[in-house]
């Protein structure tokens, strides 16, 4: 290596630094230059000084005792209402508490309680009174309606028991059972009749399908959907004076019993209740005359009551003229007034062009004019049977030649005179 001569001291320490130190030992001190002042102001920066002052320290001492007593008092509304709730859930249970509720917010009734396992009895009433309407439905369809809601509203385990009152009561569903739909699909398959209603005999029945009720049902209970008919159900109902009737005391004994209005009023019922035809036996070519009496089984009057006569023909028979405007006339009548209670009756005289032209059975249909809510009774008919003739045998207990001399004689001529047409009576 060649040798660097230094020509005095100067010169070599202006030349040295260029010649020992690199580019980055240069920047690392620059950094360290930076950084050097922001150290020491962090290092020894002022610091704050806390001087106590009487008055500060008062109103913190009293800010801590409003806190502390805000936060007694919400203590003491939390333990209140851990007190107050349980009693205002027992309270709302009560019997009295629920006129409250329904004025806030009305709904409908419902009761929860541990009931156990229960054999329901339904029973509906399915006779000609069930039949009457109350707006577009019928009594019939509104205790269906009520039946299908306290099958839906059962409990699960329990067992329904369905026995129809139209005529003689009949258990649908015998045994209990306890598919809630299977149920209601029997309880729409129930349709009412005309019959009138046999409560003693319902009552006998409920009494023999509670004492066949499995002991795996430790309550029952018999639910009677009917409208009460006076006629029907007067007889057996309790009465406060004499106490309940023994079938009644039997169903108590046995079953917690209900009795379901399905009547919500008692319509002004008129009905036709008897309809007569003055011969029992008429013939071809003979007229009658057809009896038919209304009865008003309301609280009020009725009038005017109009009633209609039909005449139906036996089947293919044809009228050989037309009625004229007298005839028809004729099968229409007019009572003023029915009185509460009463009957009254009206008469049709079949004569003329109304006379029986046909043998064969014969339907007289007498019906109102104006119905009311009650249609089945509305209307009557009878079925008359129109003859050619009376066939009459004569047994002649003596003989002779001469026809007159037999013990028979004059009466076969009574009966079958000379001349008269083999149709009118054949001996």
């Amino acid at each position: 290596m060649p040798l660097v001569h230094v020509a005095n001291g100067a010169a070599g320490l202006g030349l040295l630094p260029f010649a020992v130190f690199s580019p980055l030992v240069a920047a690392g001190g620059a950094a360290v230059a930076v950084a050097l002042p922001v150290v020491i102001h962090l290092l020894f920066r002022k610091r704050y000084q806390v001087v106590p002052w009487a008055a500060v320290r008062f109103l913190v001492v009293n800010e801590r005792r409003s806190r502390r007593r805000v936060e007694q008092w919400a203590l003491l509304a939390v333990r209140a209402l851990v007190v107050l709730v349980p009693l205002l859930a027992m309270a709302a249970a009560t019997p009295w508490a629920e006129p409250l509720w329904q004025a806030v917010r009305a709904g409908e009734l419902e009761v929860v309680g541990n009931v156990p396992r229960t054999h329901h009895v339904l029973v509906i009433d399915g006779s000609l009174s069930m039949s009457a309407r109350a707006g577009d439905r019928t009594r019939f369809d509104h205790a269906l309606r009520q039946a299908e809601e306290l099958v839906r509203a059962g409990r699960p385990g329990d067992g329904f028991t369905l026995v129809s009152l139209d005529g003689p009561p009949v258990a649908v569903v015998p045994r209990p059972a306890n598919d809630p739909d299977k149920v209601v699909a029997e309880l729409h398959a129930l349709a009412g009749s005309h019959a009138p209603a046999d409560p003693a005999a319902a009552l006998a029945l409920v009494a023999d399908v509670l004492a066949r009720s499995p002991r795996a049902y430790p309550r029952r209970q018999v639910t009677i959907f009917t409208d009460l008919q006076r006629s029907a159900w007067g007889p057996t109902l309790p009465r406060s004076e004499a106490g309940a009737p023994g079938p009644w005391r039997v169903l108590a004994g046995k079953a917690d019993v209900a009795l379901v209005d399905a009547a919500d009023a008692d319509p002004d019922n008129l009905a036709v209740v008897n309809v007569a035809v003055s011969d029992p036996l008429p013939l071809v070519g003979g007229g009658a005359v057809v009896t038919a009496a209304v009865q008003n089984f309301g609280r009020t009057a009725r009038g005017p009551v109009g009633v209609k006569l039909e005449v139906v023909l036996p089947e293919g028979a044809t009228r050989r003229r037309p009625l004229d405007r007298a005839a028809e006339d004729s099968l229409t009548r007019r009572i003023d007034t029915v009185a509460p209670g009463e009957q009254a009756t009206v008469s049709f005289v079949l004569d003329g062009p109304l006379r029986f032209e046909d043998r064969g059975l014969h339907v007289l249909r007498v019906r109102l004019a104006d119905g009311d809510g009650l249609a089945a009774d509305d209307v009557r008919s009878l079925v008359v049977d129109v003859r050619d003739g009376l066939n009459v045998v004569l047994v002649d207990g003596r003989a002779d030649p001469e026809p007159l001399r037999r013990a028979a004689g004059f009466l076969s001529r009574a009966l079958a005179p000379p001349g008269g047409r083999a149709g009118d009576s054949q001996a």
